[in-house]
């Protein structure tokens, strides 16, 4: 997972093994891959930024290491990932929120 802060990311992909082809374009405040990252799903993405950015990325085991701090909200992180993700084998492609 990563948070755009400051700047433009766009997600590309390759086309006929030489044209880069961009899919979405991120701005400030946009999250892309929230769902793997809480489900601890590797997933691999070709992007790039476009202008100066500044992106936040956060490990997934730092992030339940540090929400364990707070056990109500691990205990509501906990029944949300339980009853969304059920399935083992559950597969995620892209998720993103767009921000500017």
């Amino acid at each position: 997972m990563f948070i755009v802060c400051r700047g433009s990311v766009e997600l590309t992909t390759l086309i006929d093994g030489k044209t880069d082809f961009c899919i979405e374009r991120f701005g400030k405040g946009s999250i892309v891959n929230a769902h793997t990252f809480l489900i601890n799903q590797e997933l691999f993405t070709d992007a790039k930024c476009i202008v100066r950015t500044t992106i936040f990325t956060l490990p997934t085991p730092k992030f339940f290491r540090s929400l364990k701090k707070y056990p109500k909200f691990f205990e509501k992180m906990s029944r949300y990932i339980k009853r969304n993700y059920r399935e083992k084998d559950h597969k995620i492609a892209v998720d993103y929120h767009i921000g500017n």
